[in-house]
């Protein structure tokens, strides 16, 4: 038996990456997620995540994926 595994990248939906460059510090990458169905007035809490390179998947995962569902508002 043959086991056929064929792995998508995940595709973060409602999220936006632009780069801040700064003359001393370098150039950062910043991630912005929000959650779906938002107007232009809606207002929402921040979730600063240090180390966005590592931990902004698995925090809009959290947020806005399957255990936000199932757990309810984390706010």
């Amino acid at each position: 038996m043959t086991l056929d595994i064929n792995p998508t990248p995940f595709e973060a939906v409602f999220h936006d990456q632009f780069e801040v460059h700064d003359e001393g510090l370098g150039t950062y990458t910043i991630d912005v997620s929000l959650p779906g169905n938002t107007g232009p007035d809606d207002r929402f809490p921040v979730i600063l995540v240090l180390d966005g390179n590592l931990f902004f998947d698995i925090a809009q995962s959290v947020v806005h994926g399957g255990m936000a569902r199932a757990g309810g508002s984390l706010l």
